[in-house]
């Protein structure tokens, strides 16, 4: 189909959101909860739901991070970060806890394709109940690179 100027020259939707407030995580897998909106070009990313909803196309999701576990047992506990779409795991990467009170930083990115309704997000848990484990800070960035 034809394509105005304004389409041609459009700037594609990219977004960076970030977390500096503590979250503390559970057992089940929780959207990160993200407190500022660094800019959001095209305003796909919905802060009441912390998810991304962009017009189709390939769209690259960085993920960086750092948390803290309150674990007395080294490498007992797995911290898992996923990019969920529409709901359901795409991505996920895990880390295990070095020891009590020892920041963990974990960093991943993947590209995912999206039909103009897809939701993204980014969910985390961690493996065992009894310990305590603290998302610190979180930067993510949506960013399209195809239609």
């Amino acid at each position: 189909p034809a394509k105005s100027i304004a389409d041609l020259v459009a700037a594609k939707p990219i977004a960076r959101v970030t977390k500096s407030t503590p979250q503390t995580l559970t057992t089940t897998a929780t959207i990160v909860k993200f407190d500022t909106e660094t800019f959001d070009v095209g305003n796909c990313f919905n802060t009441t739901v912390n998810q991304y909803i962009p017009p189709a196309g390939y769209y690259r999701m960085t993920v960086t991070g750092s948390f803290i576990s309150s674990e007395s047992t080294p490498l007992s506990t797995v911290a898992t970060f996923q990019i969920y779409k529409n709901g359901s795991p795409y991505h996920t990467m895990e880390t295990k806890t070095l020891s009590a009170s020892t920041v963990v930083a974990f960093s991943m990115s993947d590209i995912v394709q999206v039909d103009g309704d897809d939701a993204l997000d980014l969910r985390a848990k961690m493996s065992v109940e009894t310990s305590s484990v603290t998302l610190y800070q979180c930067v993510v960035t949506f960013e399209k690179i195809s239609d």
